[in-house]
């Protein structure tokens, strides 16, 4: 009992932690044009061109490869969770197809469960799918942001044509 609440209070510090920081970054991401240290040097080792501009297509290809992503991820920490730390109550591995359900499920924002998650979750794997409902958020925020941007350069062609 006492290992699962140290978790917890840990999970809401580091939520309380990230709160301000992530939410001035968004900010600065969606308002500014210039990018930080850590942004210049990420960018370096994976060889992105931060000046680029994205058109749509690569765009949609970015997010439905991250998001397949953390479907991978999810589905095999779910069927091996059984294997995974941080877990008193010894919980079992989720069937193959219960744990597509619910990495699908997360990965696309329905969150339809078919099982209790405080009784069948590994506390790693729920911490993993609280993540993930996270990033799902962010997704559909930058998709949001796309579409803006999208409809935005629409308009100022469009303005462009009328001249």
């Amino acid at each position: 009992m006492v290992d699962d609440i140290t978790q917890y209070a840990i999970f809401l510090l580091v939520l309380t932690g990230i709160v301000v920081p992530l939410g001035t970054w968004l900010a600065r991401t969606f308002t500014g044009v210039s990018h930080t240290g850590v942004e210049r040097v990420t960018y370096k080792i994976l060889g992105i061109d931060s000046e680029e501009k994205m058109q749509w297509k690569r765009y949609g290809l970015v997010l439905v490869l991250a998001n397949a992503a953390m479907m991978v991820l999810g589905y095999f920490l779910l069927r091996i969770q059984d294997l995974l730390p941080f877990d008193a109550l010894g919980r079992s591995a989720q069937t193959p197809d219960l744990a597509f359900n619910t990495a699908s499920s997360f990965v696309t924002n329905t969150n339809w469960q078919s099982y209790s998650g405080e009784s069948s979750l590994s506390n790693l794997s729920f911490w993993h799918a609280c993540v993930r409902s996270f990033v799902v958020l962010l997704s559909s925020i930058l998709t949001g942001q796309l579409l803006r941007r999208s409809a935005l350069g629409m308009f100022e062609w469009t303005c462009l044509l009328v001249r």
